[in-house]
């Protein structure tokens, strides 16, 4: 499995109309012919916990929220230190996004009903991992 990125997508309109930029790219596969498939979600949202160190060296996790700055600052007057976070897009739309990898232009936006099974075993911690 191979992730696209999203400069394969920028220059193609009918992506930044169906997507508008808020979208999630879940994964993609590459074909023999030179195309590959990408899966995203757009319109979804991301759902965050955090575990926390207390002072007495307990664990406690703390969420699920919307907002990853409201549980640090929940752990912050717990007086607590982060240990770690799990970040998971729920909800929005699926697409299968079929792509012409050479020219880096998009061939067909199709909607499905769930993202494949492969593609769900990826935590998606983009936002996460931009925020810490």
């Amino acid at each position: 499995m191979l992730f696209l990125t999203p400069p394969l997508y920028a220059n193609d309109s009918g992506f930044q109309n169906l997507t508008k930029g808020n979208y999630s790219g879940a994964g993609a596969i590459f074909n023999e012919t030179g195309e590959s498939i990408g899966y995203i979600r757009i319109n979804g949202w991301y759902v965050h916990e955090i575990t926390v160190e207390m002072q007495n060296g307990t664990l406690k996790t703390i969420g699920p929220d919307d907002s990853l700055e409201n549980l640090y600052r929940e752990a912050d007057s717990l007086n607590g230190s982060v240990t770690s976070t799990y970040s998971q897009m729920t909800g929005g739309e699926f697409c299968m996004i079929t792509v012409d990898t050479p020219n880096g232009t998009v061939i067909s936006i199709e909607k499905v009903d769930e993202l494949p099974e492969w593609t769900t075993k990826t935590v998606i911690k983009e936002v996460l991992e931009d925020d810490t």
